[in-house]
């Protein structure tokens, strides 16, 4: 099973890594292996979270704000 620091995550998202931090902040992309604690730590993203950032990504030019946080949301319901 894969997994990818912050640092890798939004590399293969090709995203600057304080955007999937304002992600995981906003829950719009939360990390399902392990998710921060505190000022320091890390959190650890598994492949299905990676792919549901590239699904992010790839809405992200097309949909309004509030339909973004909609599909976030059943992300997490899965």
């Amino acid at each position: 099973m894969a997994s990818y620091t912050s640092k890798e995550l939004s590399f293969k998202l090709g995203l600057p890594e304080r955007t999937v931090s304002t992600w995981a902040e906003k829950q719009l992309l939360c990390p399902s292996i392990e998710d921060a604690t505190g000022c320091g730590s890390m959190r650890i993203w598994s492949e299905n979270d990676f792919r549901q950032g590239e699904l992010l990504v790839r809405l992200m030019p097309i949909l309004r704000p509030e339909l973004i946080r909609e599909i976030a949301k059943q992300f997490k319901n899965e």
